[in-house]
């Protein structure tokens, strides 16, 4: 996981990293329809709408990327591998938790 990478070279404890990463691999939801609840359903490596924890670990991935940006005579360059990485992490973020 992509993101469990960049909290632990930002120093974030391996506890808070696990809590993370346990609360994004194991969230069950429900849907209602007028009355009716539907039984309990795994939501896999996604955010619900709405997460508070959303905005803090797209701030977490797009620092790790701003940080990865090389400067040189012709202006700013993005690596392949930054750039997919930050792809992923948009996905994995806004795309899943709409």
């Amino acid at each position: 996981m992509i993101l469990q990478r960049i909290l632990i070279e930002y120093g974030i404890r391996m506890k808070i990293v696990r809590l993370i990463k346990m609360y994004l691999n194991e969230t069950y939801s429900v849907v209602q329809v007028d009355k009716n609840l539907s039984d309990m359903f795994p939501l896999r490596n996604c955010l619900k709408q709405g997460d508070a924890l959303s905005p803090l670990l797209f701030d977490f991935g797009l620092e790790y990327a701003i940080r990865r940006v090389q400067v040189n005579r012709d202006g700013l360059t993005l690596t392949l591998r930054l750039l997919m990485s930050y792809i992923y992490i948009y996905i994995y973020i806004y795309i899943w938790s709409s």
